[in-house]
């Protein structure tokens, strides 16, 4: 009978030691009333709201550089200052991003710079912060939203993907003939709502 209780009295410590704060347990259901919403939402529109940066603007700016040195490392050392230049010139951290979906097209705002293009994938142009025009194409694939950038060798992709946290994941990927490889960063946004 010791034994028995023994092993309860463990097993009832060790159910205690993840047990939930208030706070967290409220944290955790806001969470799953996110989660059950965006369930019933499917598509693109499951989306749609105002994300802002959530992580700080050093860790933002540390990830974008750490990436750009890493994947340019195997570049002549000349070229690859000018390369680096160019590629944290167009890379700043985005601090907002809005989403929405109307009549077939995704609507994405990256900090006002608004971004429209089918929901199909199907190809028109934008102007882009540099004042350049360039491809867009806008799809809903595998529960995420990819939007690409293309100009003359080679493109920017911007991969959207939600946890179930509600957090949006923003994912970046510019490939250029004059690469050795993909840059590649990633980054956090919260919900405003």
């Amino acid at each position: 009978m010791k034994k028995y209780i023994g092993i309860a009295g463990i097993a009832l410590a060790l159910a205690g030691i993840g047990a939930p704060t208030l706070g967290s347990a409220q944290e955790g259901q806001e969470g799953q009333e996110r989660q059950e919403a965006a369930a019933e939402v499917r598509g693109p529109e499951r989306y749609a709201g105002t994300y802002r940066f959530s992580q700080s603007r050093s860790t933002g700016q540390e990830i974008i550089n750490q990436a750009i040195e890493r994947d340019t490392e195997d570049l002549n050392f000349v070229i690859r200052g000018i390369a680096r230049g160019k590629l944290e010139g167009k890379n700043p951290i985005v601090s907002t991003i809005d989403i929405a979906v109307r009549d077939g097209n995704i609507v994405i705002r990256l900090d006002g710079r608004r971004y429209t293009a089918p929901a199909d994938g199907t190809r028109t142009t934008a102007i882009d912060p540099a004042g350049d025009e360039v491809g867009l194409t806008h799809a809903y694939r595998d529960g995420k939203i990819i939007q690409t950038f293309l100009f003359d060798g080679g493109q920017r992709r911007n991969v959207f993907s939600l946890r179930r946290s509600g957090i949006l994941q923003y994912n970046v990927i510019v490939t250029a003939d004059r690469l050795p490889g993909p840059v590649r960063y990633g980054l956090h946004y919260r919900p405003t709502h």
